[in-house]
């Protein structure tokens, strides 16, 4: 199939076309204990409802390797703490005193800056090197706005009246088109066509730093400025009062009190959370937005064929005595044909986020919670701004995936990040379980490189399913083309599987399991590359305890 990642940009590596350059095993799962899971997550596999997958790292272009984290000592770095300190500053903003005192500190800074239409020109001027620099690549992959924003100077720069500008954009379009950020932000800035001085301000130097693929501009002010006067914050460039009110009256409509002002964490039995029609709203939400699916209540094409009432598998029985009513009640005031449409998202959503081999069958309240799926829902006021789905495992914490408001991650704070931090902290204060899952770390791919950044991790061998830490995994990888090698030497790993080879037990319908051994010539051909697929795929210890049915 096509690689997800790379688009199939990396398919020759593998010598396949792009359409075929991902490959994967694949299983169904229609019950299995949490302790079973985990075995096979620590075998590199991962789930998606009951399927249960794992890719075949050396026959695809974007080698997937399962990471972890340590949680207990989890060292949080200065860039996380900052996503913190932002939510925490976004529900406690500075009194409307202290930031009128901030601002008129401010004030002639921010007047010259502004008035000058300096920042306006630096903007557009690097938003036309940007373009020119991304004109070979398919059109529209590139539309992003570049802004600029000010930074803390140090003391000798307040003295001579510079002000710091950076931009972080570049950064990002290097992740999203596969291209090195240092190169990128090298070529931008090379292509910058310096504005002429405006009034009491000039542009310095403009320069990158290739390390974080920023573009950091340095504008003097002129001698008959007051360079004793503070610099300007970056958030003070925004001159919003309070982001976090002006975001919940345009979302809602209505005021956020003052006893509203807070971030509630809950944590609920997946089946009991997809009964609340406001977590499929999300869903639907962060797909249209995020990843341009349709909205199952606007668009789509015609409703899906019928085929018997909808599969809710082992479900525990208050959701299969609840789910029609709520969808009855979900889906009043659309047409039969829309309604249709939006039962089938809510089916793909369940089938996707919801549906567990080993479900919770409880509705009480999670106090301490048993193994099993769970979500965690992210509110502020009575607006749920994000779910992320979870798995507790005996000895880890599993994270599943993460829908959220798009305007609130993209205006306020990136809830892709904050949650990370907050998975970490219930796994290590709540749960105190000693591993944090994060999924598949990809070193192909820029923009999965991110899961390293919370240290200490490890990254699993994909050929002896041994957990080596990051620091010592990553140089390997990065010296192989397809970045995938072993990470640790076993001599003798391939003599454990020719010898598990003839110890695993089959059940091919004879009444008896029978073993390799026992198989005649023309039997033993045919068997012999499934049982070699299973043993690589599920690993030597995993397979020992496993019994094949051959169908």
């Amino acid at each position: 199939m096509e690689c997800g990642y790379c688009k199939g940009n990396r398919a020759h590596l593998v010598k396949k076309t792009a359409s075929d350059c991902s490959k994967s095993y694949g299983m169904l799962a229609d019950e299995m204990t949490a302790e079973a899971y985990e075995r096979f997550l620590s075998c590199g596999w991962r789930r998606s409802g009951i399927h249960l997958y794992k890719p075949c790292n050396f026959e695809s272009c974007c080698p997937t390797l399962t990471i972890r984290l340590a949680a207990p000592k989890f060292s949080i770095t200065k860039s996380q703490q900052k996503v913190l300190n932002k939510m925490q500053n976004l529900l406690h903003p500075p009194s409307r005193k202290a930031q009128k005192r901030k601002r008129s500190s401010l004030s002639a800074e921010l007047a010259v800056l502004e008035g000058s239409g300096m920042l306006h020109d630096l903007q557009k001027s690097t938003q036309q090197a940007l373009e020119r620099c991304l004109a070979h690549y398919p059109e529209g992959s590139h539309r992003w706005n570049i802004s600029f924003k000010a930074r803390k100077p140090s003391k000798q720069d307040q003295k001579q009246g510079k002000i710091l500008l950076v931009s972080s954009i570049c950064a990002q379009i290097a992740g999203k088109l596969q291209l090195k950020r240092e190169e990128l932000v090298q070529t931008v800035v090379s292509a910058i066509q310096t504005p002429d001085p405006k009034s009491d301000m000039s542009v310095l130097s403009i320069r990158s730093h290739a390390k974080s693929g920023q573009i950091l501009v340095t504008l003097v002010m002129k001698e008959r400025s007051r360079p004793d006067v503070p610099m300007l914050d970056a958030t003070q460039i925004d001159d919003v009062d309070d982001k976090l009110d002006l975001w919940y009256k345009t979302t809602t409509g209505k005021v956020l009190k003052a006893e509203q002002r807070k971030l509630e964490v809950t944590t609920l039995a997946a089946h009991e959370s997809a009964l609340l029609p406001e977590v499929h709203r999300l869903y639907a939400h962060y797909q249209h937005v995020v990843h341009q699916d349709p909205d199952p209540f606007t668009t789509g094409d015609t409703p899906p064929d019928k085929d018997g009432p909808l599969d809710w598998g082992k479900a525990p029985a208050y959701f299969t005595n609840g789910i029609v009513g709520m969808l009855e009640g979900y889906c009043q005031g659309h047409s039969e044909e829309r309604r249709e449409i939006i039962i089938a998202n809510y089916y793909s959503f369940y089938q996707f986020l919801v549906e567990s081999p080993f479900p919770v069958d409880s509705e009480e309240p999670i106090r301490s919670p048993a193994y099993g799926t769970y979500h965690q829902h992210y509110k502020v006021g009575d607006v749920l701004i994000a779910v992320g789905v979870v798995d507790i495992l005996p000895t880890g914490f599993s994270s599943v995936y993460l829908f959220y408001h798009p305007s609130f991650s993209h205006d306020l704070v990136a809830l892709g990040k904050f949650a990370i931090l907050k998975e970490v902290e219930y796994t290590n204060q709540i749960l105190k379980l000693p591993y944090y899952y994060l999924g598949y770390y990809i070193e192909s791919c820029p923009k999965m490189r991110y899961k390293a950044e919370y240290k200490p991790s490890e990254l699993l061998c994909p050929k002896h399913h041994q957990w080596v830490a990051v620091e010592n995994a990553i140089p390997k990888l990065e010296k192989t083309p397809r970045h995938v090698c072993a990470l640790v030497e076993k001599a003798d790993e391939e003599n454990n599987s020719q010898d598990l080879l003839h110890q695993l037990p089959m059940d091919i319908g004879a009444g008896m399991n029978v073993t390799f051994g026992m198989l005649q010539t023309n039997g033993k051909d045919v068997v012999r590359p499934i049982l070699e697929d299973f043993i690589e795929a599920a690993g030597t210890e995993l397979s020992k305890d496993c019994i094949l049915r051959l169908t």
